[in-house]
């Protein structure tokens, strides 16, 4: 239901969906620095889909500046929706689908927001040292999500947050055979440099 202001006659600037997304960037925002837990993240199904989307688009940018990977873009969509439907998988077989929304948004707000940062900060070679740094820190949040998802114990979360990458790395090679050995000429070039 939107509430009305009462000196205006548009709805209250809050119900805006711009409104809504800013809210939930803040609310993202203090999960990064551990001032918010993500079940207390607001419920919002288009902010979901807008995060997943940002990190496919965010993955693609990556994979394809790399220029290592002959498909980026089905590369990320496959890891993206492969994480989302196993995020679900999980969560019903746990009987938490109740948390899929929010977990989502989480999940895939955080590492948007990670991501971008990591982007930016490789740009520039001096800054190499917080790429790793955030990257650590975005996998340590992905536990911290997986553990507040599934109410579990922190050893449970981490072997779930690596499951959940692993089998959607298993899944995108299915999908695009070469992708492990265009990974591995990727960090056997990185090794080299």
């Amino acid at each position: 239901m939107r509430s009305i202001c009462y000196t205006h006659i548009l709805p209250c600037p809050s119900d805006t969906p711009h409104r809504s997304r800013m809210n939930i960037f803040q609310e993202l925002m203090q999960i990064i620095v551990l001032q918010r837990r993500p079940q207390d993240l607001s419920f919002d199904q288009t902010a979901a889909v807008f995060y997943f989307v940002l990190t496919v688009g965010l993955n693609y940018i990556t994979s394809a500046q790399a220029g290592a990977f002959t498909q980026p873009l089905l590369i990320s969509v496959i890891q993206g929706a492969a994480q989302a439907g196993l995020l679900f998988l999980f969560l019903q077989l746990a009987n938490r689908a109740p948390r899929y929304i929010q977990t989502c948004t989480a999940l895939f707000g955080i590492t948007a927001i990670l991501s971008a940062l990591v982007w930016l900060l490789a740009q520039v070679a001096v800054l190499s040292i917080f790429v790793l740094m955030l990257m650590a820190w975005s996998f340590c949040l992905t536990i911290l999500i997986m553990r507040d998802a599934f109410d579990a114990s922190l050893l449970k979360a981490v072997f779930i947050a690596v499951a959940l990458g692993a089998f959607s790395v298993m899944i995108t090679m299915l999908v695009v055979p070469t992708y492990m050995q265009e990974a591995q000429a990727l960090l056997s070039a990185n090794n080299a440099s």
